[in-house]
């Protein structure tokens, strides 16, 4: 069916779909626990000038000049801190024993420092700058800074917390769950008046931890990272801070901590816990926080404004949602108190971009019974009122997009993707290069030998006809093939994070050779205009043959750290975590 509703391009709108937590990651050696998590923030930034030790920000028409801090001595939290002086706080810091915490939000615990020493491998002076006012040539080859970011450090006027939440994994209730390996460090307010919450992440135990020791290791680390870096670029919902130190030395598992930066890390399983318990103080408590800081729009004395924030967060996470789908992004562990309450990413764990389009993918193994798999990520949030229409018309308005559409076109997308999934053709090099398929050679049937992936798709028996149909539409929209092609490779990128792509820089990075990493991070800062060291590295060609054995390659990892026999048939679980 045609929509008559007519919209122009809009990069934000998809390039910025995910623009991600940014995060300074920490890598030791010592031995590992994993469990993944993640999360985004919906700011947009201005461009800015700068000189070594200060900045020129401007923003709005309006221009302030600024220090940047030298040392991490005279860089300081906000004096005044939110959470600390709102939520009820448990008080036992030196106990982190895994324990029920009932009524509270928040338990002091403080990070435990690592016995082996780090040091600075990589960092983005770019948001050491912008976000933290830090002086990126001097203060991050600080022994103190190195300290302060790896939890062996905490400064004078921080508290560090650990967040209780509860959730559903899998449909079923999971009770007490909680920040099992991360402290919130506290709150800073950066001299653009941007309000951010820094957190560890793989920083020790906490009264959360469950199983765990509290660490995280090396490879999910480097995922993280890396996705991070991917989303960041790709969408604009999320941003984090990407440091990362090394010792060099290996034990079994190299592990990492994280820095990781974001708005609130509050998310649905913040509420459900107080529900579930009865709490219902605190519950209104947490809700009018969290109306006040991240939904200006909702009237704060409203009778009806739980309802109206209610209603936001639905129509954000609608967003959200067709915004992975878009990028061919499948998340793997969509439960509850992996959601934010203010539609960020959260928890990138066995998260995968697809290669060819399967919307059956499973990342997690697991997910027996797929139930995140890619086609039923839209379906995990129907249970709330009025979100599968939102959803349904993002979804189509931003696949209309990808295709040059100037309308809201369901018909050809959804032949569109219905071909795809007939071919197996690959998700994101076939939105390129038809983003780079001139006008002149659709009407000619002409594809170069380059756009393997567009003659992949071209051998559909419906092809044909869905071209026919589509030249129709585009020729009513575009008054040229450059600007369709400008136009649209502005939304269709070239690189995302496969996952052979990660393997790679996971493998070297075992090997302490982190070239690898630095190549595909600074790659997947463009991840829309052709590089020469990504085509180079083969990063827009076709998986390599190997890719398919990367789970193979994990199994004998991890026989080779000891684990076979018996456990073997168990082996293929445990590589996701």
């Amino acid at each position: 069916m045609m929509y008559q509703h007519r919209f122009e391009f809009s990069s934000d709108d998809i390039r910025c779909i995910l623009y991600d937590c940014q995060r300074i990651l920490t890598q030791i050696c010592i031995p590992r626990d994993d469990d993944h998590e993640h999360y985004i923030t919906s700011q947009r930034y201005d461009w800015v000038r700068y000189d070594s030790a200060s900045i020129m920000c401007v923003r709005n028409g309006c221009s302030t000049r600024r220090r940047l801090s030298i040392s991490i001595h005279e860089w300081k939290l906000s004096e005044h801190q939110l959470l600390l002086s709102t939520f009820p706080i448990e008080d036992k810091r030196h106990i982190v024993t895994q324990r029920d915490v009932p009524g509270v939000i928040f338990s002091q615990c403080n990070p435990t420092p690592f016995r082996s020493s780090v040091k600075l491998a990589a960092f983005q002076s770019n948001i050491l700058e912008e976000l933290l006012d830090m002086d990126p040539l001097r203060i991050p080859q600080s022994h103190d800074f190195i300290s302060f970011v790896s939890g062996g450090f905490v400064l004078p006027n921080s508290t560090p917390l650990a967040h209780r939440y509860g959730g559903h994994q899998f449909g079923y209730w999971a009770d007490q769950l909680g920040d099992g390996r991360a402290h919130l460090l506290g709150e800073y307010v950066n001299a653009r008046g941007q309000r951010w919450e820094l957190q560890l992440k793989g920083s020790g135990k906490t009264p959360y931890s469950r199983d765990g020791d509290g660490r995280a290791v090396l490879r999910s680390s480097i995922r993280e990272y890396l996705c991070s870096e991917a989303m960041f670029h790709l969408v604009t919902i999320d941003l984090a801070i990407r440091d990362i130190f090394y010792n060099g030395n290996f034990i079994r598992e190299k592990s990492a901590v994280i820095l990781r930066l974001a708005e609130s890390w509050f998310r649905i399983g913040s509420f459900e816990i107080l529900a579930a318990n009865g709490e219902t103080e605190n519950l209104k408590l947490l809700a009018d926080f969290v109306i006040a800081r991240y939904f200006p729009d909702v009237a704060n004395e409203s009778p009806d404004r739980y309802l109206e924030f209610y209603s936001q967060f639905v129509h954000q996470t609608a967003k959200l949602i067709a915004m992975w789908q878009s990028i061919g992004f499948v998340h793997g562990v969509m439960n509850s108190d992996n959601f934010s309450i203010v539609s960020l990413t959260i928890d990138y764990g066995p998260f995968r971009f697809m290669d060819g389009y399967d919307p059956g993918m499973v990342p997690n193994t697991s997910d027996d019974e797929g139930v995140y798999r890619y086609k039923n990520q839209p379906r995990m949030n129907m249970i709330l009122s009025g979100y599968q229409e939102e959803y349904n018309r993002n979804h189509y308005v931003i696949f209309s997009q990808k295709l040059g559409l100037c309308q809201r076109d369901d018909d050809v997308v959804a032949r569109f993707l219905e071909m795809l999934q007939d071919q197996s053709a690959d998700f994101t090099m076939c939105f390129r290069q038809i983003s780079e398929w001139s006008i002149e050679d659709m009407e000619s049937r002409y594809i170069d030998d380059s756009s393997w992936a567009l003659r992949s798709l071209a051998v559909h028996h419906d092809f044909d006809e869905w071209l026919s149909s589509y030249l129709e539409s585009t020729l009513a929209c575009w008054g040229s093939t450059e600007y369709r092609t400008k136009r649209m490779c502005e939304v269709n990128p070239r690189y995302v994070l496969r996952n052979w792509m990660a393997e790679q820089a996971i493998r070297a990075a075992e090997r302490d050779d982190f070239a690898p990493l630095l190549r595909l991070q600074r790659v997947l800062q463009d991840p829309f205009a052709e590089q020469e060291i990504a085509e180079a590295a083969g990063f827009s060609a076709p998986p390599p043959p190997w890719s398919r054995d990367i789970r193979k390659y994990d199994i004998k990892r991890l026989v080779r750290c000891g684990f076979g026999g018996e456990w073997k048939d168990q082996l293929e679980r445990a590589c996701d975590k």
